[in-house]
């Protein structure tokens, strides 16, 4: 079997267009849809950039050596290949869920619906691997939004039977009953002026340096009906840092949380957790650790710290009482 890089390579000597040559390897693994979306995904994303070096690339892009031993292809000094951008690699914790991990989010918010559950969306779709695992799940009508015309002709690939469109995952849209995925990742410095101006209007508690991350979870929570289930895989860091406090303590006191778990490694490095939520459910102990939601409504930034324990916010309390303020 030819290697999928090699195809890549091939097609964008010939070609010289980088869209072109991600489809092209992407048709080639058609009949493999989870290699779809793992190698062409991944392509999708990168930007071609040319060689100073002999070099050799890995699976997952890496360079290294062309002789060494992962390199799965060569490249010549003065040939262009696939780079990742930085925003790229720090965006393939949401981008680039393990297959076990999408699957997980997906069955786990599945069992948190009450009622009929025939829609599923994932508003930021890339190139589609919690839509296929919805499909894989059974769920009659999988929708996916993303504002990248290359990701999703991956995903019409990967997942023929998903109904895709272009646009913004925060805009406003029709309920459905299961909303699944990962938030996209912006650089906060990275994020266009006219964008975090609109961003703010609609959530006017968004302050300071902020990524999308949080907005887009709670447009998620949002787009899901009532009785309904939103499993996220979203970076560990936005479950404790103070800007997306008025989200955790919007959901601490309406919907019930089903599963917390984590954190679990994905690509790039990063750590993600679970999160999935009954919405407009009766809220309950949070799993794992057992504590109320009125305990963490009782701090400042509702934290949502997984190490968190049953007695832990009555000490902070405690210690809280008998300090006494320096200067």
């Amino acid at each position: 079997m030819t290697e999928p890089l090699e195809i890549y390579l091939d097609q964008l000597a010939r070609t010289g267009d980088h869209a072109t040559a991600v489809i092209r390897t992407a048709e080639s693994l058609a009949s493999e849809p989870w290699s779809v979306i793992q190698v062409a995904g991944l392509l999708a994303r990168c930007r071609p950039v040319v060689a100073d070096r002999e070099i050799g690339l890995t699976r997952t892009l890496e360079v290294t050596g062309a002789s060494g031993e992962r390199a799965v292809v060569v490249v010549e000094a003065g040939q262009r290949y696939p780079a990742l951008t930085h925003a790229a690699r720090r965006g393939r914790a949401v981008a680039d869920p393990p297959v076990h991990l999408a699957r997980r989010v997906v069955r786990s918010a599945m069992a948190a619906v009450e009622g009929p559950l025939l829609t599923a969306l994932d508003l930021a779709c890339g190139s589609g691997a919690f839509l296929l695992a919805a499909v894989e799940a059974g769920i009659p009508e999988v929708y996916g939004t993303d504002l990248d015309p290359l990701a999703l002709e991956v995903a019409a690939i990967a997942v023929p039977e998903a109904r895709l469109l272009q646009e913004d995952p925060l805009k406003h849209g029709p309920w459905v009953d299961l909303v699944v995925g990962a938030s996209p990742f912006f650089v906060p410095d990275r994020i266009d002026a006219r964008y975090r101006w609109e961003l703010q209007r609609r959530y006017p508690w968004l302050g300071g340096r902020f990524d999308v991350v949080t907005p887009h979870a709670a447009a998620a929570v949002e787009r899901t009906r009532p009785g309904g289930a939103a499993g996220l895989l979203i970076p560990t860091s936005v479950l404790v840092k103070p800007h997306a406090a008025p989200v955790r303590r919007r959901w601490l006191e309406r919907h019930r949380f089903v599963e917390l778990a984590g954190p679990h490694p994905v690509p790039g490095g990063d750590q993600a957790m679970v999160v999935v939520l009954g919405v407009d459910q009766e809220p309950g102990p949070l799993p794992v650790f057992g504590l109320a939601p009125s305990e963490l409504l009782g701090l400042d930034s509702a934290p949502l710290d997984p190490d968190l324990m049953p007695g832990d916010i009555e000490l902070v309390r405690r210690i809280r009482a008998r300090s006494v303020p320096l200067g």
